[in-house]
């Protein structure tokens, strides 16, 4: 919807002269283009669903690559080197989905929460790599911490 645009100040202007036309006309241009801003910026909550969405996007995919890593272990206990490569791969891709989500732009709204789950998650990274594969054998989600982090942001694809 267009904004209403006041003629009368125009019909003056034009009767008035040159100079005060082109200051009238220049005025009612810029006013018009004013209001097609709407509020003067993007509206934050599409912002934030626009982010989450891209965001779900991201960590669906890792997810479904991180599940084919731990389905190719298989169901009985892998040797220790079966354990390090797969620790060694679902870090290759944990980074690669941070580097995706950390393309994206957070709305202001979200970017605190977000900088603390990524930092999260790469500690936790840090922890597991120093550990080395018998870590993905603990019973305990050495994620949980960035998950409820995840959780609290709205991105419950990247708290799996």
């Amino acid at each position: 919807m267009r904004p209403a645009v006041p003629v009368a100040p125009f019909r003056a202007a034009l009767t008035a002269g040159p100079g005060v036309c082109l200051v009238v006309c220049l005025v009612g241009v810029l006013s018009v283009l004013a209001g097609c801003g709407g509020s003067g910026g993007a509206d934050p909550v599409k912002q934030a669903a626009a982010y989450r969405a891209q965001a779900q996007d991201i960590c669906r995919a890792g997810n479904t690559a991180i599940a084919k890593v731990g389905a190719d272990l298989g169901d009985g206990q892998p040797a220790a080197e079966q354990l390090d490569a797969a620790l060694a791969k679902t870090t290759d891709l944990l980074d690669q989905e941070l580097e995706q989500l950390g393309h994206l732009k957070p709305p202001a709204d979200l970017a605190a929460g977000v900088g603390a789950m990524l930092a999260s998650v790469r500690a936790t990274l840090a922890r597991l790599q120093q550990q080395g594969g018998r870590a993905l054998l603990s019973q305990d989600d050495p994620f949980a911490e960035a998950n409820a982090k995840a959780k609290a942001l709205g991105l419950d694809a990247c708290a799996q």
